[in-house]
């Protein structure tokens, strides 16, 4: 999904600093479930049932901490940094599906599959590159891309875990002032 990010990079020798950047991600996602429910009167004789309800939301908050090395050649500079990362996600999950369910019970149906948002963060590891060209000695246009990793456990409770590996890879592009 399309997000948002902000960083700075401080210098502390010619080529080596260190940088400092977040972000925010969201989207909208698709889940499928698979219910198979047990028969009330006959035993291992479960009725199944499946969907995809398509309304639900994902976010993720990202704060990075790199080492970065920097170059520059004639009006392009470009970098290369990793570093630690911190990842917060929000994201809806699906509960038990409610159904109804009329004699002679060979058949349900799912009346509703209630979604319920959790939260959780962690730490992961980045890695990445950036390319910039400068219009003058302030100003300049930059794209970069990033890879982001940190697994992320939601637990809702009576279920199991559900396990998130956050991140992933990200391609940017924006604005660069030059202090």
């Amino acid at each position: 999904g399309f997000g948002f990010e902000a960083g700075v990079v401080w210098n502390f020798t010619r080529s080596l600093g260190v940088g400092v950047a977040g972000g925010l991600v969201t989207r909208s996602v698709v889940a499928q479930y698979d219910a198979r429910i047990p028969h009330p009167l006959f035993l291992r004789r479960d009725r199944a049932a499946e969907g995809a309800p398509d309304d639900l939301d994902y976010k993720e908050g990202q704060v990075h901490l790199d080492l970065v090395y920097t170059g520059r050649s004639g009006s392009f500079d470009f970098s290369v940094f990793g570093g630690g990362s911190f990842l917060g996600v929000t994201a809806d999950l699906l509960g038990q599906p409610q159904f109804e369910q009329t004699y002679p019970f060979n058949n349900i149906t799912i009346s509703n599959v209630p979604k319920i948002s959790y939260d959780d963060s962690g730490f992961g590891f980045n890695v990445g590159a950036g390319a910039a060209y400068r219009f003058s000695d302030r100003i300049g246009f930059g794209l970069q891309g990033r890879f982001t990793r940190a697994t992320i456990e939601l637990e809702p409770p009576g279920q199991d875990t559900v396990e998130i590996d956050a991140g992933g890879f990200q391609v940017a592009g924006g604005l660069r002032i030059y202090f």
